[in-house]
């Protein structure tokens, strides 16, 4: 283990930074309870397998068996403008006790979750269909303080947010500000 007591990851103005975590360091980080990436103006993604890691299978089953970030709790983004969603469906999986999110200022932010699905993507003819499977498993359960503010490509947090979460009064707090594409009704983005 790297970093087996790390509890806070605060990083800062790094804008030649492209991935924060790759496979092979998520794993060393089971105390990580706080992240915090301000101005990383070239960061692409959060965690990011190449290809050399994810040729190695019994990596991504080993990874998949476990909880990566079980105590992860608080995420704050800011001002990140190569990024387009924060988690991937799979990694939003590994985030189980995450309480608060915020987001702000990333202009190429589309989605929070990106949605991968053998033979479905999000974009295509009429949105996309959600089984019972994912519909199932709960994002983010713990999740109580949202905050999305000056997103102009936003267009959706997940899929079924909208199912798992209703009229929203499971927030103690829940900001949507100056995110122009961004339709709370709109299930299928």
């Amino acid at each position: 283990d790297h970093f087996p007591k790390l509890k806070s990851i605060a990083i800062q103005n790094c804008n030649k930074l492209r991935k924060l975590f790759s496979l092979t360091i998520v794993g060393s980080l089971p105390e990580l309870g706080s992240l915090y990436v301000d101005q990383c103006n070239e960061l692409e993604e959060v965690l990011s397998f190449d290809s050399e890691e994810a040729s190695h299978v019994e990596n991504l089953n080993a990874l998949s068996q476990q909880v990566c970030f079980p105590k992860l709790c608080s995420i704050w983004i800011k001002v990140c403008n190569k990024m387009k969603f924060i988690f991937s469906y799979s990694m939003a999986c590994h985030c189980p006790s995450l309480r608060s999110l915020g987001v702000e200022s990333c202009s190429q932010l589309e989605k929070i979750v990106k949605f991968e699905h053998k033979g479905t993507s999000e974009e295509g003819g009429g949105g996309m269909v959600i089984d019972d499977e994912h519909r199932k498993h709960l994002l983010f359960p713990d999740l109580h303080w949202l905050h999305l503010e000056k997103l102009p490509t936003l267009t959706g947090i997940f899929p079924w947010f909208e199912f798992q979460y209703g009229p929203l009064f499971h927030f103690s707090i829940l900001t949507i500000e100056d995110c122009p594409k961004y339709l709370m009704s709109s299930v299928s983005t």
